[in-house]
């Protein structure tokens, strides 16, 4: 049966707040918190649609849990973009995946943010992150957007921001970059923010060329940046009014670098030219071991992006994955090994027990999906774990046949018991249309969900997501 996604990428996404009851299992009395998801939705305006996945509105989704019960609350982020499409009934801005006539640019230069990739918490402020720009503040209760936030005036309005901060918590500190694409040089900058939002580490770097840098990962002492050769034609981008998308060059033949950047100020940032050619859209994690340095990441064959459209069809031609793991000696400065694990499948988002402990972990989870028809389209239906103990895939849960995974797998330690914890994940079936919320025990995913939420309404796929307990 072949995948269509016409419903739950171009139907009409409610905004609200509603209870759920499990259809089945009993939502445990130690899950307490909030699960946050961010995607893209809203890709029409009368009767124009925008083409690639990531041009859509940030839709944010946010599911409470407190004493065995869920309550379920959806809202768009109120971005410039959105509110002025939302009055005008129409397309105004140019997107990443989408230009047209008259389009218009923040500032003539850069893109209005939907702020539909991610979502997280540092120091009781929600933000929603997309693509290169500053986050939008949320009300964690109600989902309203507060604003642009700028970390109360240290960055300013075009600032470059990724959506993919880190939040160091035994420094207390959310940790970022952005990409500065001048006509002259591109520019990699590095930020670190404490608790008060004050900029206590700051730098700005040549990475080499105009590269496209979605993720990063941050050790103790290290923001490690793994360099696709994924290129922006920032001339054409502001000469021609073409999409970012139809900008970005890819060159197969080029070698992949790794740039590390010392979060200590009087250290040099370092390049380390590669034996390895593919594409690194997301990393997993790194870490320090004495003078070794650990850096793991997904690579495929060639970049992701062109997967993403024309929208409704997704991953057509999507390639298999490898784990890769990077080891360096940071004394020398040399690759001391890579070992590159291929998969028979696609795979994306991958996700820890623990990210923001700093400490190595042998277990990740991740989505994965058949590449195989090619030339039509797939999604996501199964979740994979990886051990690197063993270098094997242990463990699988893999949907109900027309069902899939459509969001970021997010993992919810067990209080007080050791390398157990859920797994929560949003569902959707697309014979029925209907989506739901699963719930799994992360160390037996093949024993299916425990618990299952369903919803009165089809909900987008999703992007990111983040847990924040109740404290």
């Amino acid at each position: 049966m072949a995948l269509k996604l016409d419903h739950i990428l171009f139907d009409t996404a409610q905004e609200g707040r509603a209870e759920l009851s499990p259809s089945h299992g009993e939502i445990p009395k130690g899950l307490s918190g909030t699960y946050y998801l961010n995607g893209p939705a809203n890709f029409k305006r009368g009767d124009f649609t925008y083409q690639h996945w990531l041009d859509g509105d940030g839709l944010i989704r946010a599911l409470h849990f407190h004493d065995g019960k869920a309550e379920h609350v959806t809202r768009f982020v109120h971005t410039k973009k959105y509110q002025d499409e939302e009055e005008q009934g129409r397309a105004v801005y140019r997107a990443f995946g989408t230009a047209f006539e008259g389009d218009q640019l923040r500032r003539l230069m850069c893109l209005e943010t939907p702020a539909n990739v991610n979502v997280d918490v540092f120091s009781n402020r929600l933000l929603a992150f997309g693509e290169q720009a500053l986050p939008l503040e949320l009300e964690a209760g109600s989902l309203d957007t507060v604003g642009e936030f700028n970390f109360d005036g240290k960055l300013l309005e075009i600032t470059p921001f990724s959506a993919h901060p880190k939040i160091d918590a035994a420094k207390g500190r959310l940790c970022n970059f952005g990409l500065k694409y001048l006509m002259s040089a591109t520019r990699l900058c590095y930020w670190e923010f404490d608790s008060a939002f004050n900029c206590v580490h700051e730098q700005e770097v040549d990475p080499g060329l105009p590269y496209s840098v979605h993720d990063f990962t941050l050790s103790e002492n290290h923001a490690s940046f793994y360099l696709s050769p994924y290129v922006l034609n920032i001339g054409e981008f502001i000469r021609s009014g073409k999409s970012i998308h139809d900008v970005l060059e890819w060159h197969p033949e080029e070698k992949n670098v790794l740039l590390v950047l010392s979060r200590k100020a009087e250290e040099e940032p370092v390049r380390l030219t590669l034996k390895t050619q593919g594409y690194c859209l997301h990393l997993i994690q790194s870490f320090e071991e004495g003078d070794i340095l650990t850096v793991d990441l997904l690579e495929t064959a060639e970049p992701l992006y062109p997967q993403y459209l024309p929208l409704p069809s997704l991953f057509d031609t999507v390639k298999p994955c490898a784990f890769v793991r990077l080891t360096i000696d940071t004394t020398s400065w040399t690759v001391l090994d890579v070992n590159k694990i291929q998969q028979n499948v696609h795979l994306d988002f991958p996700a820890l027990l623990h990210p923001d402990s700093g400490l190595p972990r042998h277990l990740v989870w991740a989505l994965g999906m058949p590449v195989d028809p090619l030339g039509e389209s797939k999604y996501y239906d199964r979740i994979l774990l990886f051990d690197w103990t063993c270098n094997q895939v242990t463990d699988t849960y893999l949907a109900p046949a027309g069902c899939y995974v459509s969001g970021e797998p997010c993992l919810v330690a067990e209080e007080g018991v050791e390398d157990a914890g859920y797994l929560l994940c949003p569902m959707w079936n697309g014979i029925q249309n209907e989506s739901s919320y699963i719930v799994l025990d992360a160390f037996d995913l093949k024993a299916g969900p425990a618990v299952t939420l369903p919803l009165s309404t089809p909900s987008p796929l999703g992007f990111h997501s983040s847990f924040i307990p109740n404290v």
